[in-house]
């Protein structure tokens, strides 16, 4: 996968695309731009081919990613070696917060449905910038929670219409 660093001179165009994409993010979004440059130096621009994996299933969560460009699927392993997608990440969407949350291990894994680009963060240096601002760490704390939520409802509801579909005998 090949990678860019990012200059951390914030009058660069990729550090400014940086900054912004960072700041439309979901779990960015609420982070005022000062905030939003600390960050800029835990980041590296990443691209990926289609069904190339970003992570997996059980590995050690290193990085929290963004996705800037395409789509990544969010997979969990059913039976044997098959994988279910469960979400799939669009531009903005944030993935593998495992890598905020002690013991780091990654409860998912993610394969890019199509070209794309990510926006990797260092979690290690994440977590410390939290540490050092705990304005910081509660607002991306509070996101996360609400990100989880949210896609936990959605989870929820693709249940709901698996249970119907298997109760009126739908073939899928």
């Amino acid at each position: 996968m090949p990678r860019k660093a990012i200059s951390q001179s914030p009058q660069t165009p990729v550090s400014r695309r940086l900054i912004r994409e960072l700041s439309e993010s979901d779990l960015f979004r609420s982070l005022d731009e000062k905030q939003l440059r600390q960050i800029l130096p835990l980041c590296e621009i990443r691209y990926c081919e289609t069904g190339e994996t970003l992570f997996g299933e059980g590995q050690a969560a290193t990085h929290l990613f963004l996705v800037s460009e395409g789509r990544v699927a969010i997979q969990i392993e059913f039976t044997g070696n098959q994988k279910v997608t469960i979400f799939t990440a669009r531009p903005g969407h944030s993935i593998s917060w495992s890598a905020l949350i002690p013991p780091n291990i990654l409860t998912a894994s993610a394969e890019a449905v199509e070209p794309s680009l990510v926006i990797a963060i260092d979690g290690a240096g994440l977590r410390k910038l939290c540490e050092r601002n705990a304005r910081m760490g509660y607002e991306v704390m509070q996101a996360v929670a609400r990100i989880e939520r949210d896609r936990l409802c959605d989870t929820r509801l693709q249940m709901l219409d698996l249970i119907y579909w298997i109760r009126e005998g739908i073939d899928f």
